[in-house]
């Protein structure tokens, strides 16, 4: 369909590949020197101790006072983000399979007759077990020599030598030979047909006449035969019962929704002409965004035609959507609410508790600021953080793998020059 030979094909696959593997062996190829590898396992295995302290503004966010004006500012400075999301109310109509198969009844002759008419489904096919000796053509046996050898070995065996033996002697079939020509169990289908056709008119224990196929001439002996049955209507009639009801539901709820979505294409500007000529009732649903809402969760085809122009600005009934698989809805926008920033009550707490991590921030940047300052004067970290009841926290040594102590400060600690100071404020 691309115009592409099957020589061509293998061309492009071929440089292709060649183009792949220098290219991974470009990639692929490192060296280094011994003193970089030593250098390399030096800076792997390295570890540091350091101390640190830690100042936490949640801890400090209780005694922070929030003003009035600073709330009503930062309201005004962020209104966006405190609007309502865009929603709409929606009346709907709905078919749902679950309510169709509970009123979907099969009497037992219905079932009977289903039964009936399937039966190739319950029926066991008939299987034999034989044995073969192959006499294949190949180069060094023509035709003719094939089958004066099976020939020949015809009669040997209706004077009475045994099969398996001669099998294992003569049979050019590598996968039954060394068994004695054993093929197993298997019905129609399996063999080439001219194997099969000689197979299945043998009697048990009866061996054939040379049987020509596409693989030389084979002797064929029917050890075993196992007749097909019939599966009985009582084993199999709570399943066909079942059968026959999802039958029914799904019929009558393709048949019920392909109604519904007639009556709302017919009657544009409401939905209550649908749900009465399908016999279902008007429903509700509020608060319907485009991330969907109850009672349909996220549908992506269900949001697309409910913010549709024609349904959305137009107010037309939607056409019939699958929301899932066995439930389908027709919708109807009742109610549309316009996105808006919501009353300063609603969002005053949000308001107050941001406003007082960010203070609490400012405060725990300072105090470190501050520590640090007196540290490079000249003044010990742990008497300064005794005298601000601040713990001294002391991990031990960590390699540059480590996860104790967070990436972050770890990368500062194997990043500085060990000199017993404060080296980092984040």
């Amino acid at each position: 369909s691309q115009g592409v030979s099957p020589e061509q094909f293998e061309t492009e696959q071929r440089t292709s590949l060649e183009i792949g593997e220098l290219q991974g062996g470009i990639v692929g190829t490192d060296f280094f020197t011994p003193a970089e590898y030593r250098r390399f396992i030096q800076l792997d295995r390295e570890q540091r101790d350091a101390v640190f302290v830690r100042f936490d503004p949640f801890a400090l966010v209780a005694d922070i006072e929030v003003d009035e004006a600073d709330i009503l500012a930062f309201y005004e400075a962020n209104s966006e983000r405190f609007q309502t999301e865009e929603n709409v109310d929606l009346e709907f109509v709905e078919v749902q399979l679950a309510d169709i198969a509970s009123t979907v009844e099969v009497d037992e002759s219905e079932v009977r007759a289903f039964y009936d008419a399937s039966l190739d489904r319950f029926q066991t096919a008939e299987e034999r077990r034989a044995r073969h000796i192959l006499i294949s053509v190949d180069a060094d046996r023509d035709d003719g020599a094939a089958a004066a050898l099976a020939g020949e070995l015809a009669d040997r065996l209706a004077a009475g030598e045994t099969f398996a033996e001669l099998a294992a002697q003569y049979s050019d079939d590598p996968g039954s030979a060394n068994d004695g020509g054993e093929l197993g169990w298997a019905g129609r289908g399996v063999y080439v047909p001219e194997f099969e056709e000689a197979l299945f008119a043998l009697d048990v224990g009866q061996v054939s006449a040379p049987v020509q196929t596409q693989f030389g001439y084979h002797l064929i002996e029917l050890e075993e035969l196992r007749r097909g049955s019939l599966q009985p209507f009582e084993e199999v009639q709570a399943d066909l019962t079942q059968e026959l009801q999802q039958q029914g539901s799904e019929d009558g709820f393709y048949e019920l929704a392909e109604q519904l979505d007639d009556f709302a294409l017919e009657n544009p500007g409401s939905l209550e002409p649908a749900a009465q000529g399908a016999g279902l009732p008007l429903q509700r649903a509020e608060g319907f965004t485009r991330a969907g809402g109850a009672p349909f969760g996220f549908n992506q085809a269900l949001v697309e035609a409910v913010f549709s122009e024609a349904v959305l600005e137009d107010g037309e009934n939607s056409s019939l959507i699958e929301v899932t698989p066995g439930r389908a809805v027709v919708v109807r926008v009742a109610e549309y609410r316009r996105p808006e920033v919501r009353p300063l009550e609603d969002v005053r707490g949000e308001i107050e508790q941001e406003l007082r991590l960010q203070a609490a921030s400012r405060s725990a940047r300072e105090q470190g600021e501050s520590l640090l300052a007196r540290v490079r004067a000249g003044d010990a970290l742990e008497a300064l953080a005794a005298e601000s009841g601040i713990e001294v926290l002391r991990p031990g040594p960590q390699l540059r793998r480590a996860d104790a102590i967070g990436p972050a400060v770890l990368a500062e600690v194997f990043r500085t020059v060990p000199d017993l100071s404060l080296i980092h404020i984040s």
